[in-house]
């Protein structure tokens, strides 16, 4: 601890604890979270590089001609985000400046929206990210629900393809909670059209090709939005990808200085360092995840519990989800966290209304097997028919929390190692 004067010194002391505690809180828990996944060592090393304190204005693409002493730098990792998102994602355009995966939404709806436009959104009852819609309406939108097919767990392309699409200026679709990829191929909508797509929860699915690329769709004005910490295991930062030039630009040029000022290029380096991980270790990790998914389903599904599926067919994502009836669900989720065991409890129509949304992406980074897999899925029968003593339950996740130890994946897990 630095020589800190002695008033400072509780404070310290207590920030020091906080982190501690935090520590040893994750050492000992079955992490089942589907929003948080570890980086390793080489991603996070990027985040105290001194680049932090440096300012750019615009972009790449149109840089201002009075810019900050020094802010070429700023603007090579732009470009290296571009050119390495060319190599993932087969895109022509990618902005890694906004702060976080909600910061991008709300920075690309600013940047191309005006207020008294019409966006046709999926909803909160079906999924959707929450935020979506209060962000929409405070920045003068007119919401409209999108249609949901909640037996196929997708949007209801016929009903949607049904509506007059031509009024409005937005599609957006922003699955927080998601099961398979969605069809946005089959959505007729007119060229003038801007559909968003945000794909935080899947980017890193997306990127190894275990799901279908967005990218494939027949449709000018598309923008694929996200998180870069969920399948995608790097920093909490927000992407924008696109094909279109045009809202490329206009993203390139307003998005800072008129929405951003420090852009936090730390963080833009550490995207960057994620995505040459992903070239190395993407393919590998992606296909734990979905393997480490068919287990837990088949093994909840062995026990008796309800595994919400499309038609028998595993989930394709990171996610499971797991009905839980009204009456038990908050003495379920209780006893879910006495045990140690995170996860998240949802109270939305996609459920069934009620239910347990299960997140596999993180202990697929870690030192898990198939069998650890099967020993969770037994820890939550126990949990959810409230079988066993809560001091067993407890240990069976201490043990399985000896598996939270990064595997020795094939990429470099410091800057040296890297040849920085």
């Amino acid at each position: 601890m630095p020589d800190l004067a002695e008033r400072s010194r509780p404070c310290a002391r207590r920030l020091e604890a906080i982190l501690t505690a935090n520590r040893e809180f994750r050492a000992n828990v079955v992490p089942l979270c589907a929003a948080e996944t570890p980086m390793s060592d080489y991603t996070r090393s990027f985040l105290m590089d001194p680049i932090h304190e440096r300012y750019a204005m615009g972009g790449p693409l149109n840089p201002e001609a009075d810019d900050f002493v020094g802010a070429e730098f700023v603007h090579q990792l732009h470009e290296l985000a571009i050119d390495l998102s060319r190599a993932v994602f087969g895109v022509r355009y990618a902005d890694p400046r906004p702060l976080s995966g909600m910061g991008a939404i709300t920075n690309l709806l600013m940047t191309l929206s005006k207020p008294g436009q019409k966006v046709l959104l999926q909803t909160s009852d079906s999924g959707g990210h929450s935020s979506i819609a209060p962000i929409c309406r405070r920045l003068g939108l007119e919401v409209f629900g999108l249609p949901y097919d909640y037996d196929r767990f997708d949007c209801d392309t016929p009903a949607t393809n049904d509506l007059a699409l031509g009024q409005f200026d937005f599609v957006m679709l922003a699955p927080s909670d998601i099961l398979y990829a969605p069809a946005l191929d089959q959505l007729n909508l007119p060229p003038a059209t801007t559909l968003i797509y945000d794909a935080t929860q899947t980017l890193g699915l997306i990127a190894s090709r275990h799901l279908p690329s967005p990218f494939s769709i027949n449709h000018s004005r598309f923008v694929v939005c996200a998180g870069t910490h969920k399948t995608l295991p790097g920093p909490s930062n927000g992407l924008i990808l696109t094909d279109n030039l045009d809202i490329a630009t206009e993203l390139d040029a307003q998005l800072n200085p008129r929405y951003l000022r420090h852009v936090q290029p730390h963080h833009m380096a550490s995207v960057c360092a994620t995505l040459i991980e992903q070239q190395e270790i993407g393919d590998a990790y992606s296909c734990r995840i979905q393997h480490f998914v068919r287990v837990m389903s088949a093994a909840l599904i062995s026990q008796g519990l309800t595994v919400l599926q499309r038609e028998g067919q595993p989930s394709e994502t990171h996610q499971v989800f797991l009905h839980i009836p009204e009456a038990d669900l908050s003495a379920v989720y209780g006893r879910a966290v006495a045990a140690g065991v995170t996860l998240n409890k949802k109270v939305k129509p996609l459920f069934r209304n009620t239910g347990l949304r299960l997140g596999l992406q993180e202990i697929a980074r870690y030192r898990w097997e198939a069998s650890d897999v099967e020993e969770a899925a037994e820890l939550l029968g126990l949990i959810v028919k409230n079988l066993g003593s809560p001091d067993d339950r407890r240990c069976r996740a201490k043990k399985l929390a000896t598996n939270n130890v990064f595997r020795n994946d094939p990429a470099p897990r410091t800057r040296q190692a890297a040849g920085h």
